[in-house]
């Protein structure tokens, strides 16, 4: 961070008052500094499908500047605005399922846990273990 000022910074439609569901909420926009010096210059909007996964990214102007597909487990693909293959070039890190994705190891990062879709597993068991079910691989509410 040049200068101490964020390299990045992500926002959410606020939560209702009244939880109606699953604790995901819409991410919005992402604003980054692309230069290094403090700036947040670059401002893009996540659009999401019904399932909470980013299906492309915006500018300002509404020109399309990459899209994702993922495969069954999530496994992101990415995509140009023509819908060619490329890299994750916008370094967007909110992917499937409104989770955290990482480049370096392919795997999300999801509250408490994280998820390997190459597997199709969570790495660790749920950290409140046997809660509600006796499956432990499921994601608690």
């Amino acid at each position: 961070m040049a200068g101490g000022g964020r390299t990045h910074r992500l926002v959410h439609r606020p939560r209702p008052p009244v939880r109606l569901g699953p604790l995901y909420r819409d991410l919005i926009l992402r604003d980054r500094d692309t230069t290094g010096n403090g700036t947040l210059d670059q401002r893009l909007y996540a659009l999401q499908d019904a399932n909470w996964n980013v299906t492309s990214l915006i500018d300002t102007s509404g020109t399309v500047q990459q899209r994702f597909n993922y495969d069954a487990y999530g496994m992101p693909e990415f995509l140009t605005s023509g819908f060619a293959a490329s890299a994750n070039t916008k370094d967007f890190e909110v992917l499937y399922a409104g989770y955290r994705f990482e480049n370096a190891t392919t795997l999300f990062h999801v509250r408490n846990r994280v998820l390997n879709v190459a597997l199709g597993c969570w790495v660790q068991r749920d950290p409140i273990g046997y809660a509600d079910s006796l499956n432990l691989s499921i994601l608690p509410p």
